[in-house]
């Protein structure tokens, strides 16, 4: 089982066709996108299921729109070629539903949950990051029967070291859900997925700034261990401009999970 996570950067229709057909050359089983234009999801709905992952969850469908005078225009999608739908999970549990998606695929392993979300920077809202990591920690670790994923741009940590610790952006309340988010889900079965494939001191960035060469590595899959993560790494090609030259697809790097799940 193939998944294939992408914060596509509030893509215009055009590229939104050009994501989709990238993506679909690494030919994955189910696909996440964060930071989806709310104004393209139909267009991503068409390609998508052109690449044969017809099913689709996104996450404005269910939940009421942002109030007109923010500038909340980002949704999530999950898309399968297996049947799956939307479940109660995560949009209930934090402040902004549109930036988060639970759904059930039921692949031929059985139900897998995924959780999709795409966490608010910071600097332009701290209380709906906090509330956000706050809300995911509290929605998922609970006891659970069967598979889980959860992924999507976190926009943390901060810094990761070689002995396993990280540096959260927030202070206080704020780096403690983080924390909570990215080393206390693996007391739940959602290990990080990248670190328990490649160990440390492995790093890569997924989300690079000028100032820092590097990057973030702000994007994450975490999964539950009875899916049995073979590899997992970032697709760097998306952050590539085009040999043709042109726009590169996104400024974050995908991330693609294989897995050989049990029975």
């Amino acid at each position: 089982m193939r998944l294939l996570s992408l914060n596509v950067n509030r893509a215009s229709a055009a590229r939104a066709v050009l994501q989709v057909a990238a993506v679909a050359t690494y030919t994955p089983d189910i696909v996440a996108l964060h930071e989806v234009g709310t104004g393209q999801i139909g267009v991503y709905r068409t390609a998508l299921a052109a690449a044969g992952l017809s099913f689709v969850v996104d996450s404005v469908g269910a939940v009421p729109p942002p109030p007109a005078e923010t500038k909340r225009r980002a949704a999530v999608i999950v898309a399968s070629r297996w049947a799956c739908a939307a479940v109660d999970g995560l949009p209930a549990r934090v402040p902004w539903r549109e930036r988060a998606v639970s759904a059930v695929v039921d692949s031929p392993w059985g139900a897998v949950t995924v959780h999709c979300v795409y966490v608010p920077v910071g600097t332009s809202d701290k209380a709906a990051k906090h509330g956000t990591m706050r809300g995911m920690y509290d929605a998922l670790a609970v006891p659970h029967a069967g598979h889980r994923i959860l992924c999507g741009d976190f926009n943390s940590p901060q810094e990761e070291y070689p002995d396993g610790t990280i540096r959260p952006f927030g202070r206080g309340e704020m780096a403690q859900a983080e924390h909570d988010v990215l080393r206390g889900l693996a007391a739940h079965d959602l290990p990080d997925l990248y670190r328990a494939v490649n160990g440390y001191p492995a790093h890569e960035g997924s989300w690079y700034s000028p100032q820092r060469n590097n990057g973030f590595r702000l994007d994450h899959i975490f999964a539950s261990r009875s899916l049995g993560g073979r590899e997992c790494g970032y697709l760097h090609a998306f952050r590539a401009v085009p040999p043709e030259g042109g726009q590169r697809l996104s400024d974050h790097a995908a991330m693609l999970a294989v897995f050989a799940p049990e029975g």
